[in-house]
């Protein structure tokens, strides 16, 4: 799959992905024949349905994570701090006792009493030490809501005119094991696939394996069903860090002359107070029928795709549009499902009759 641009898809095609593998068939074991009468006599072409795509291309920025809201805890009265009940990252209710403190006020008694927290939150910073002098109405600690975090950052013009509030930010890095993971998936079931053509077999046709081929598919099988386990997992962590664009400043900062932006995300486990994280945002999104950049060949000063009708290879020319990554936008030539040849058992030729396994 070659490490997609895709995101928005990734919850709706990749799922479907996970569970049939680019090879379809249960469990990804391999690709559908679409041919009734699979001849061992001719070659086998790999092929898979163009589909409408869900592209952008990538801009990343940093920053690091803080709280949306934090509330200063206010010492009620002047004295001598005796004790310190928390520190930075307890959580904490309204009403927990952060401190306590002597009063040293004339008439007072030197009496000890607890200050109490206001909010619910986490301790985000602690300014106090045993035996400090506190005066009343003092900012002791900060207690923050992580419920809603956020990430400031400053973006150029040329960026800034290219989002928009509401636009999706996600973790980098999650992003990349998606892709990652997604791919080593794509490689199992497309090997499992060309094991089987080279021995002229089919997936739905086990009556036909020797043990050891079995064995081996079986085996090859396994492993992809681990795999597909994993990517659903990485799936999962990826959806949970989304976040999106909650403020676009319109005036840039006087003394750097770019824009600061503020991305909000819901509290995760993946998302600590002041870590540095790197976040992508999707920009120049397009929606339409879309290829890999390797199917597509230069010809003649035609851009072509091979594919298969009536069980022969044909070129077809296509119009192409932007590029996302490596990822083609085709805006003429093809129809949704049309059948895209992306791999043979071993060389074929122009108008050659074959066998064709679908992938997806």
């Amino acid at each position: 799959m070659k490490k997609l641009v895709i995101i928005a898809v990734l919850f709706v095609s990749l799922l479907a992905y996970a569970q049939s593998g680019p090879g379809g068939g249960q469990g990804g074991g391999g690709g559908q024949n679409a041919n009734a009468n699979f001849n061992p006599n001719l070659s086998t072409v790999f092929t898979e349905a163009i589909t409408t795509h869900i592209l952008h291309r990538r801009i990343n920025y940093g920053g690091r994570i803080e709280p949306i809201v934090s509330f200063p805890q206010y010492s009620t009265i002047t004295g001598i701090v005796r004790q310190v009940n928390v520190r930075v990252g307890d959580v904490v209710q309204a009403g927990t006792a952060l401190y306590s403190i002597q009063q040293i006020q004339p008439g007072a008694g030197f009496q000890v009493g607890w200050v109490t927290s206001l909010n619910a939150g986490v301790v985000a910073q602690v300014d106090i030490e045993v035996g400090q002098r506190l005066v009343a109405n003092t900012a002791a600690l900060v207690v923050a809501d992580v419920s809603q975090l956020r990430l400031s950052f400053f973006m150029n013009e040329r960026d800034r005119n290219r989002t928009n509030v509401g636009d999706q930010v996600t973790i980098a890095s999650y992003a990349r094991i998606v892709g990652e993971e997604e791919d080593r998936l794509f490689n199992m079931v497309r090997s499992n696939d060309e094991r089987l053509a080279r021995w002229g077999l089919t997936p739905d046709n086990t009556a036909a394996f020797s043990p050891e081929q079995l064995s081996l598919t079986q085996q090859a099988q396994r492993q992809i069903t681990l795999q597909q386990t994993v990517v659903q997992q990485v799936r999962h962590n990826y959806s949970s860090s989304l976040g999106q664009i909650a403020l676009l400043p319109i005036i840039p900062d006087s003394s750097t002359g770019l824009f600061r932006v503020q991305a909000n995300f819901s509290s995760n486990a993946a998302l600590t107070i002041g870590q540095f994280v790197e976040i992508e945002l999707q920009v120049d999104r397009y929606e339409g029928l879309a290829l890999w950049q390797g199917h597509i060949q230069r010809r003649y000063g035609q851009n072509q795709v091979r594919v298969v009708r009536e069980g022969r290879i044909e070129f077809q020319e296509v119009i192409v549009g932007d590029r996302f990554g490596e990822m083609v936008a085709i805006l003429g030539g093809l129809e949704e499902g049309d059948e895209i040849i992306t791999g043979s058992n071993r060389r074929v030729i122009i108008g050659e009759e074959v066998n064709s396994v679908r992938r997806g």
